[in-house]
């Protein structure tokens, strides 16, 4: 499956999530991240994975500074939030279309699953390149399939233990901040609820 219109097609029809809305959802999504990570209007954030913008489109409207990227042209070009579009890019050979050390905070929501294993260490690595100095990667990702369980999305082709993915971000030159970040993330319930799979990682 192709990320961009075929996975649109597939994210709206199978699972009923349709990439051009942002509403109450992603609004609330960005009040927990400003409130998890201590995000002020004066800094520069970059959502990883950004699809058609729409983490990025919430995070604006609680006045941030927020840009975008991911490997699909086709969802850059269909990007619906015109304060957002010109804020956008593609990735290229694992390759962040955006500056040395621009951004105090990066998001990887629900994005890191579908990455080959093979490209995740180039992709981190160059994401660091991304963020200043004392900056916040901030993971979520799902927990490795239950023996018998059928997964619905056949992109989700890297899911791994906790520890693995600790040993990789080490690898990539990351500090693991989980003990920091992760309590404080935990007392809203969007992300209690959703069980995801939480990493901070500190460069």
């Amino acid at each position: 499956m192709q990320f961009g219109k075929e996975y649109f097609e597939f994210s709206k029809n199978d699972q009923g999530f349709d990439m051009r809305c942002c509403g109450g959802w992603q609004e609330q999504f960005a009040e927990m991240l400003i409130d998890t990570f201590d995000l002020k209007p004066t800094m520069t954030l970059l959502d990883v994975g950004a699809a058609m913008g729409t983490n990025a489109e919430g995070l604006r409207r609680k006045n941030m500074k927020c840009y975008g990227a991911d490997i699909s042209q086709w969802y850059v070009d269909n990007c619906p939030f015109p304060l957002i579009k010109p804020k956008m890019g593609v990735i290229v050979n694992n390759k962040i279309p955006f500056k040395n050390d621009m951004f105090e905070f990066v998001l990887m929501h629900q994005t890191i699953e579908h990455i080959p294993e093979a490209d995740i260490y180039a992709l981190l690595k160059d994401i660091k390149r991304t963020i200043k100095k004392n900056g916040i990667l901030y993971i979520s990702t799902v927990n490795p399939p239950a023996p018998g369980y059928v997964e619905k999305d056949p992109t989700h082709i890297s899911c791994f233990e906790r520890s693995k993915w600790h040993q990789i971000f080490i690898e990539c030159g990351f500090e693991i901040w989980d003990d920091e970040f992760e309590p404080r993330l935990l007392t809203h319930k969007l992300a209690y609820d959703s069980q995801w799979v939480n990493f901070m990682l500190k460069k």
